[in-house]
């Protein structure tokens, strides 16, 4: 019986074939296009929510108009997060992020290409949790000139973990000291 249902449906799948392709072509985008759209929702969602006060984190971005055109970034200087402390209440305390791009790093005669540099404000580990391998991480940026690196960076430029604290890297002829080093 069941045989007899396929035989008559792959008949008529075959006699109409447009129809067929049309069917199943649609039925493929709209599958992919859900498929897509959970996955970005699902992203969205979960974007760093490893955090433990995650909930408590906004980004503020700028907005700037020129010739017509609206560029948005999630730039700001020091002076608009001190406005924003000093005038909203609810503002408990503020970041200044700042990706440099490539930057080449060098220690002694070894030089390193790194793609994931930023400059950051002493507050970033009031917001944001890492374990810390070695180092204060509540003291680790107050100073200027200083840096924390990543557990994978400390062995791919001193070989050991341990080697890292104390040791001074330079970035563009910059002397940075490595305060503290986390695992990421």
């Amino acid at each position: 019986m069941f045989e007899n249902y396929l035989k008559t449906t792959f008949r008529n799948l075959w006699r109409h074939k447009l129809n067929t392709f049309i069917n199943v072509f649609s039925l493929s985008v709209g599958i992919s296009a859900a498929m897509l759209i959970f996955l970005y929702v699902q992203s969205e969602l979960r974007y760093d929510r490893h955090h433990p006060l995650a909930e408590r984190i906004f980004r503020v971005p700028i907005e700037i108009t020129s010739q017509g055109k609206i560029d948005k970034f999630g730039l700001n200087n020091i002076i608009a997060s001190q406005e924003l402390k000093a005038f909203y209440p609810d503002v408990v305390n503020y970041l200044r992020l700042m990706p440099q791009g490539r930057q080449t790093i060098s220690y002694e005669n070894s030089f390193f290409n790194e793609d994931n540099v930023a400059l950051a404000d002493s507050s970033l580990f009031t917001f944001f949790n890492y374990p810390v391998l070695q180092g204060n991480l509540k003291t680790a940026l107050k100073e200027p000139n200083t840096m924390v690196i990543s557990a994978e960076k400390a062995k791919k430029y001193f070989g050991k973990i341990e080697n890292a604290l104390g040791k001074a890297l330079k970035i563009n002829n910059k002397s940075y000291q490595i305060t503290a080093v986390i695992q990421t």
